[in-house]
């Protein structure tokens, strides 16, 4: 019995020494973390830029001047991203801006009716991401599987919403334009998981403290401003193609949600392809 509580006991401390020592050698390691989007080798400078193509499905909820549940909606839309970025060690400085259109569906109650269907609402968007941070890549704190990471800066998001108003079956009710924006600051963590020297997975999660104002056909309603906390995170696996650490191939999922004011919350979830060009020195 001690034998077998013996070998119990080598075989878990063989476990936990495989977690707290890597395997290859540091130079292995960091050669596998340079290949990486937006990572620099140590002392050295890289910068870049990115071209995406992004698919996203949303919802949202709207409410009255009384905080009721006065309508929901979904939409669908295409869009088209671009980021530029400088490095150097293990400090990034990163912009990215991202623009989408598409078409949606509202569902509105109507008074005295309490219901959704009696009121449905054709709606065409428009919308643009623009974001500012800093990331910090904790390089000392690498494992042999990931390496960690924080990130802090600034982001806005700013869209249309036309509604065409449905009534009685037609669309004789007119249209009403809304206009949303979300300002603040983020903060988040993330980790970059190499799988080799060419291709490897990432993620992250952030926080994003936003301040959000709706307008309705140009004029802002007192109750439509506020302050709130939305999320954003990301998974993607990417690839250096062609040109070993110069071309990057990057595909991945995105969720976030908009926050900040009392008449609505905003989800997004995005499907996306990035092809980045990256020069080292």
């Amino acid at each position: 019995m001690l034998t077998v509580k013996c070998r119990r006991i080598v075989w878990v401390a063989a476990i936990a020494a495989s977690f707290a020592s890597p395997a290859f050698p540091q130079s292995a390691i960091q050669a596998r973390l340079v290949g990486a989007p937006m990572v620099a080798e140590s002392e050295k400078w890289i910068v870049g830029g990115a071209l995406a193509y992004a698919t996203i499905k949303g919802s949202f909820n709207q409410y009255n001047i009384s905080s009721a549940h006065s309508g929901e909606g979904v939409v669908a839309m295409e869009g088209s991203d671009w980021s530029a970025f400088a490095a150097y060690g293990d400090i990034a400085v990163i912009y990215a801006e991202r623009n989408a259109k598409g078409q949606g569906e509202a569902y509105v109650i109507e008074p005295n009716s309490g219901s959704f269907t009696d009121s449905i609402h054709s709606i065409t968007f428009s919308q643009r991401e623009r974001e500012l941070s800093l990331r910090w890549l904790a390089r000392r704190m690498t494992t042999r599987f990931f390496t960690p990471y924080a990130v802090a800066g600034y982001t806005e998001t700013k869209f249309e919403q036309s509604e065409l108003i449905n009534v009685g079956g037609g669309t004789g009710g007119g249209v009403r334009q809304f206009s949303y924006a979300y300002k603040g600051a983020l903060a988040g963590i993330g980790a970059i998981a190499p799988l080799g020297e060419r291709y490897g997975f990432r993620g992250q999660g952030a926080l994003k403290f936003y301040r959000g104002t709706i307008r309705e056909n140009g004029a802002v309603r007192s109750s439509a401003e506020g302050t709130g906390i939305g999320t954003d995170f990301f998974v993607s696996a990417y690839a250096n193609v062609l040109v070993p650490k110069y071309i990057t191939a990057e595909v991945g999922y995105r969720r976030y949600t908009l926050e900040g004011s009392s008449e609505a919350d905003v989800t997004r979830n995005v499907l996306f392809a990035t092809l980045g060009l990256t020069y080292r020195f």
